[in-house]
């Protein structure tokens, strides 16, 4: 057994080759993150499809009446003599008060590997309108035997034709264009929209109108705020909904596993339809999501190992080849690499559990083996098991994943100091801590 000092030359060399392996196995990790992008994507794409064919998301965006209505304009003609023509227009009015109710159902629709949830079920619309403030434009004389009412709603959500009715009386509806162009009343200038209508003859007194429909529809599901007091209750089977993207959380909401009910009521809004309240089917895993997170923490996976084992070089007497810290830091890369094809398949903690003991046996085991000390072996599993436990920590608190980042490199830079603090980087000569033994 012969004893040598290593030179300065040696050790920079060294660092040098590993530094390059680094690099190497950093752009190798870049087109594992390519392939991610190119997977997320088709996840999308497939996403998008199933929502487009499911009808969309599912919002009434408005309900109003048309009531036409004529005055007497007064014009002069050619010889100046004055007389009246009679002018027609419309008249359109929000509802003062809504009342709704939803009871939805959830199926899975899948593209290929991916799975999706689209909803369908009945939807209830009452809406009460008052004339009151007609009666005080005298000028105006409303046809309201020619009325109209109104629902903006997309027809690809709708699976019937919905039903438009006053007490037990049920109307014939149709699907037209309304023209908003002298509608100031709605702030809806120059507007355009296609709805759902069905005449209704009207007399001048407050009428509550009943609207049922069959829907379907995928992501989201909401009504726009078009009167001051609206009232809304939802029944569903999907267990994760999300209320905070909306104008307005639920006043009474219960989540269980089997589903969730909820209740909103709004005694006063502008009713401009700015407002919007309901959920979105929140998805509780969202795999890419993870998946991209744990590719922020990449570098740490080729990194860290590296550092453990050049400073079991110096301290445990063992010599490696730059071709060692290469086939290591590939297990690594490969880890993510696994990560990624058994998430889309199998559940993301699982996946994250398989990945994580294959990568890190693979290279404990490997070292262990070259350098015929089965504690050098050891020590790098635990070492990948503190380094795993740590990423799936972050994973999981996404609001503290920064701080867990930064503590866990300030411990890793800390024990690196601390354990070399008696090292002579200079010439690395032997002392009482250090000891390089070449065979």
């Amino acid at each position: 057994m012969v004893k040598k000092t290593l030179k300065a030359d040696s050790i920079v060399l060294k660092l040098v080759f590993i530094f390059a392996i680094v690099i190497v196995l950093i752009v190798a990790n870049l087109f594992t993150g390519s392939k991610l992008s190119d997977r997320e994507y088709e996840y999308n794409h497939a996403k998008s499809s199933i929502i487009n064919g499911a009808g969309g998301n599912f919002v009434i965006e408005d309900v109003f009446l048309v009531i036409p209505y004529s005055y007497q304009e007064k014009r002069r003609n050619s010889k100046d003599q004055i007389y009246y023509e009679t002018v027609w227009a419309n008249e359109y009015i929000r509802p003062s008060s809504v009342k709704s109710s939803a009871d939805l159902k959830t199926q899975e629709r899948n593209i290929g590997i991916y799975s999706f949830p689209i909803y369908s079920g009945d939807v209830s619309y009452e809406a009460t309108f008052d004339f009151s403030e007609l009666k005080t434009k005298t000028r105006n004389t409303y046809s309201y035997a020619n009325a109209m009412f109104c629902v903006e709603v997309s027809d690809r959500s709708l699976m019937e034709k919905p039903v438009f009715k006053i007490g037990d009386k049920v109307y014939p509806v149709e699907y037209t264009e309304i023209d908003y162009a002298t509608a100031y009343s709605m702030s809806k200038s120059a507007k355009i929209s296609k709805c759902i209508t069905a005449k209704i003859p009207l007399g001048n007194s407050p009428v509550v109108f009943k609207s049922d429909y069959k829907i379907r529809g995928a992501e989201k599901f909401s009504l726009k705020l078009i009167s001051q007091e609206t009232r809304l209750d939802i029944k569903s089977d999907w267990p994760s909904p999300g209320f905070t993207d909306y104008s307005y959380i639920p006043t009474e909401r219960e989540l269980t596993k089997e589903g969730f009910t909820s209740s909103w009521y709004i005694p006063f809004d502008s009713g401009d339809a700015r407002n919007e309240i309901g959920f979105d089917y929140i998805q509780p895993v969202n795999i890419y999501n993870k998946l991209h997170r744990a590719f922020n923490y990449a570098f740490l996976f080729i990194v860290v190992p590296f550092i453990a084992l050049f400073l079991l070089e110096i301290f445990a007497g063992i010599n490696l080849h730059p071709v060692n810290y290469l086939l290591s830091g590939a297990a690594s890369v490969l880890f993510f690499l696994l990560l990624l094809a058994l998430s889309e398949h199998i559940n993301f903690g699982f996946s994250y559990f398989l990945g994580s003991i294959a990568s890190g046996l693979l290279v404990s085991i490997y070292i262990a083996l070259i350098c015929k000390k089965i504690n050098l072996g050891g020590i790098m599993a635990l070492l990948f098991a503190l380094l795993y436990g740590y990423l799936y920590v972050c994973l999981q608190s996404e609001d503290y994943a920064l701080l867990f980042g930064s503590v866990f490199a300030f411990i890793v830079l800390a024990a690196i100091m601390f354990v070399t603090r008696n090292v002579n980087w200079a010439s690395l000569k032997k002392s009482k801590e250090t000891v390089l033994i070449e065979e």
